[in-house]
């Protein structure tokens, strides 16, 4: 059987890893992971990054970076994580069951790094702006998202018939912010993503990530 094994290169940290961590165990890849320490915020982990780094192993000279091996022939070393996010997702067959499908699901993907922007600005811009953020603009979105997934029917999933990188990407956005009882009281008025959000707690209950607060 061809067996296309992964190697995933990030720090001991939850970030930008996340959506493909969980996608990877989702389809029960063959993978690994060196998770790099790091000293600035005292979180320890493999060693020898800047040495990597200057070697040349990760293309733009940033991480996450995934190395995928093939049965033949030789690695390829794919960078930036909304990359890697996609490749793995059409690859393993969560880009939907039609074109429109992956464009919807596509879309919900941009959507989640939109609402994690603004919340970054918001962050930037002081305790005013975050509780300006999480009292209306994290329920605006949140509705809008709620409004695409329940044109569903009635699948228990965002898109189609079965999970897709909309779910994983979904509930990375649910995990991302410290105050979880604001996003609680955001899906109070969104049933559909709160059933999402609670089907992939349990789907993904066994992976493993990183035990760091970020």
């Amino acid at each position: 059987q061809h067996m296309t094994t992964y190697k995933l290169y990030y720090f001991n940290l939850k970030g930008r890893a996340t959506v493909t961590r969980n996608l990877l165990n989702l389809a029960n890849a063959d993978f690994e992971e060196v998770r790099y320490a790091v000293p600035y915020f005292n979180i320890e982990g493999a060693e020898g990054f800047s040495e990597a780094k200057e070697s040349g192993l990760f293309p733009y000279g940033q991480l996450p970076v995934l190395e995928v091996t093939p049965e033949e022939g030789d690695s390829i070393f794919i960078p930036q994580s909304h990359s890697i996010e996609r490749y793995l997702s059409r690859k393993f067959g969560l880009l939907g069951d039609t074109e429109e499908a992956g464009a919807i699901i596509d879309s919900i993907g941009e959507t989640v790094l939109d609402v994690i922007k603004a919340y970054t600005t918001a962050k930037g811009a002081g305790d005013e702006e975050i509780t300006k953020y999480f009292e209306e603009t994290l329920n605006t979105w949140i509705q809008r998202l709620e409004t695409v997934v329940a044109k569903n029917g009635d699948s228990e999933w965002a898109v189609g018939s079965g999970i897709s990188y909309a779910d994983v990407a979904l509930n990375a956005l649910f995990d991302h912010f410290d105050n979880q009882d604001a996003v609680s009281a955001s899906l109070e008025n969104a049933p559909r993503l709160t059933a999402i959000r609670t089907l992939f707690k349990e789907r993904s209950a066994g992976f493993d990530h990183p035990n760091t607060p970020m």
